[in-house]
């Protein structure tokens, strides 16, 4: 049968500090390895947008479009589907939250989210296609919180530098009925291909990824293997 893979935890050099990969690397090394598309998820929390100190909400929400639209413009000659999401870090939570569905215009119309906390994000979002995932959620031992402010979690992270401890968040996602993901988590050349999601109808938008995982029983949650170029 044929599938569909798509890494939804990605960052690029442009925006992400992390990051040492350019857009367009990631759009070559992901579309290399077989896969139909990618989820930009650059960091959207405090230290960036200090950066940026000073110019209009409008020119600072630009640069932190950059990766995703360089992303968009080199995957066109390599027929990669390039999405926009975020991993957002709010200034007195350490967690990580990868956020789905979300789009320029929201990003545009709540400056300085990163202010406000995870139980803001999911009251502002309640009812509308976004979707709210706590991203390696026992990488330093955490605990999940807040349930009630998640759709989900990441359970398989496949970032090789860091113990992602993905056996608890998969065994925490069964416990609570949670929706379950799996991303690459890429900042350089060693972890693309390392997670993902296989689903067998291509996703060409937010709305068709949303449900998606809504469903969470029609994809198939890559591991750690390294993918195969695929014969598409």
């Amino acid at each position: 049968m044929t599938e569909w893979c798509y890494d939804l935890h990605v960052h690029t050099a442009e925006v992400s500090v992390c990051g040492h990969l350019a857009a367009r690397d990631v759009v070559d090394l992901t579309a290399s390895a077989g896969y139909a598309g990618i989820v930009i998820t650059d960091h959207y929390y405090e230290f960036f947008f200090k950066r940026h100190a000073g110019k209009p909400w409008i020119t600072q929400v630009d640069a932190y479009l950059q990766g995703y639209r360089n992303a968009l413009r080199a995957a066109e000659a390599r027929g990669l589907t390039v999405l926009l999401g975020a991993e957002m870090r709010f200034v007195d939570d350490p967690s990580d939250y990868l956020v789905y569905g979300i789009d320029e215009d929201f990003l545009v119309a709540h400056p300085h989210a990163y202010r406000w906390d995870i139980r803001w994000l999911a009251r502002e979002t309640e009812g509308t296609e976004v979707r709210i995932f706590q991203a390696h959620p026992f990488r330093r031992r955490d605990t999940v919180v807040p349930i009630g402010s998640l759709h989900g979690l990441e359970v398989l992270n496949g970032n090789p530098r860091h113990d992602s401890h993905n056996e608890e968040a998969w065994a925490a996602a069964e416990a609570n009925d949670m929706l379950m993901i799996s991303g690459s988590d890429i900042h350089q050349h060693e972890d693309v291909g390392r997670g993902g999601i296989c689903v067998p109808e291509p996703l060409r938008s937010n709305s068709e990824l949303v449900r998606t995982l809504d469903d969470n029983r029609s994809m198939r949650l890559l591991g750690f293997e390294v993918m195969q170029p695929s014969d598409r």
